[in-house]
């Protein structure tokens, strides 16, 4: 039994290149957090979808998928797994599988998003890298401090933060966890971090992906403690703490 958790093999092992093209996963957004490892995936119609992989220690893992549909709506696990390592990518897959297949039926959340109100936004001056780092800064803050997600966009050149996202267009979004992603359209791309300043001044259009450079995001679903299939699960995210799985008897 391993003492420490494999952290790096679950990522050469599991997350490899062609996992991670397969399933939507931002490889920017992986990282190690104890004894998870914690990512970030390609949401569909969704605002975000987040996963994890934990190693219990006793050459057994875990796997847990949370989404939610709305910028507003609370994070919440909706399927997860405990595994063998050989039986883990199939297991990843299935949870990954049903996460979409459960709210595929939704239109985009940009279509039934709630508007706040009283609606707020600030605009910076354009084509000053001090004035989009400060814009980047305040959305983040103020996301944390209100518990609302906001949003940062240009707009004729100006650098606009503020707490409801633009009609049409790239924009920028960060949760009150701190979790940035690059909106276009209809497709969101995970973020490691803020967006640079370069990608609100240059008025440069850049992809999702473009944009995307390495930090630490800071979220993770819940993980069932029961063995065997793909389990969904309907405990809300962060409302309980992650069970680990108890040996079989004879370990």
């Amino acid at each position: 039994m391993s003492a420490e958790p494999q952290l790096d093999m679950l990522t050469s092992r599991i997350l490899t290149a062609e996992i991670q093209a397969e399933l939507g996963i931002a490889p920017e957004t992986i990282r190690p957090d104890g004894h998870f490892l914690r990512f970030r995936l390609d949401p569909g119609n969704l605002f975000e979808r987040h996963g994890l992989l934990r190693d219990y220690l006793d050459d057994s893992y875990g796997l847990g998928i949370s989404q939610r549909y709305r910028p507003h709506e609370t994070l919440v696990g909706v399927a997860g797994a405990s595994a063998s390592i050989v039986d883990l990518p199939d297991q990843l897959r299935a949870a990954v599988t049903f996460a979409r297949d459960r709210d595929a039926h939704l239109p985009h959340w940009l279509e039934t998003r709630r508007r706040e109100s009283p609606a707020w936004s600030i605009d910076y001056p354009p084509n000053d890298a001090a004035a989009a780092s400060d814009a980047t800064a305040t959305t983040a803050d103020r996301a944390r401090d209100t518990g609302i997600t906001h949003y940062l966009f240009t707009d004729h050149a100006r650098v606009i933060s503020g707490n409801n996202p633009p009609e049409t267009g790239r924009f920028f979004s960060v949760t009150p966890a701190g979790d940035w992603s690059v909106h276009w359209e209809t497709h969101t791309r995970p973020l490691s971090a803020a967006p640079q300043s370069a990608a609100l001044t240059t008025g440069e259009a850049r992809t999702p992906a473009q944009v995307a450079r390495r930090d630490l995001p800071r979220s993770g679903p819940a993980v069932p403690e029961r063995a065997g299939a793909v389990t969904p699960i309907s405990t809300t995210y962060n409302e309980r703490r992650l069970p680990r799985r108890r040996p079989a008897p004879g370990r």
